[in-house]
């Protein structure tokens, strides 16, 4: 062989090399500008959770109960909001949908939610704590995924809806919330 032809095979192994380093380089550039995306959360990996708030159950109609419903009820909503990738449908259209006697499935589904959270709460004895019971149920089957039930007095709403929100803190466990 002579040596023009020996010289010019290097170059184009060369060449080829330095292709392979720029397509790998790109990709390398892609890859860590995709990752810095989904941390920074300007794409998601995963469809966002929607959740619904049903209207919390009390077998009392006195004014305190019906206080400490609503209290209930915006500290589940105000817990779950703070929540990353989860959305909530508002109270006035779950209590618009959620009539009595419904099953949890219709309500889901007329809703559009993958999880709904139920609450009830029986009141105490005079001086007594109540007893809230808080679920999170699929809204597809209507399975309990998680329940929890606390006895808080209702006297107290802003300790009452604190409660609350560190129960709910416990059933969404390893869901990132939005710094607060």
């Amino acid at each position: 062989t002579s040596p023009t032809v020996a010289l010019g095979g290097s170059r184009i192994v060369a060449r080829t090399r330095r292709y392979w380093w720029v397509g790998a380089a790109g990709l390398a550039a892609v890859t860590v500008i995709a990752a810095a995306a989904v941390r920074l959360g300007w794409i998601s990996m995963r469809r966002p959770l929607t959740v619904a708030v049903l209207p919390v159950e009390t077998p009392g109609s006195d004014d305190n109960a019906r206080l400490a419903a609503g209290a209930i009820e915006d500290g589940l909503a105000s817990r779950l909001i703070q929540l990353d990738n989860v959305i909530v449908v508002s109270g006035r259209d779950v209590r618009t949908v959620a009539t009595a006697g419904k099953r949890v499935t219709d309500i889901a589904r007329e809703l559009g939610v993958a999880e709904l959270v139920q609450a009830s709460m029986a009141p105490g004895s005079q001086g007594a704590p109540a007893r809230i019971t808080l679920a999170r149920v699929e809204g597809k089957t209507g399975r309990i995924s998680w329940s929890e039930q606390i006895e808080v007095g209702t006297d107290d709403l802003l300790l009452l809806e604190d409660r609350i929100g560190t129960a709910l803190g416990d059933a969404f466990r390893g869901v990132p919330t939005r710094g607060h």
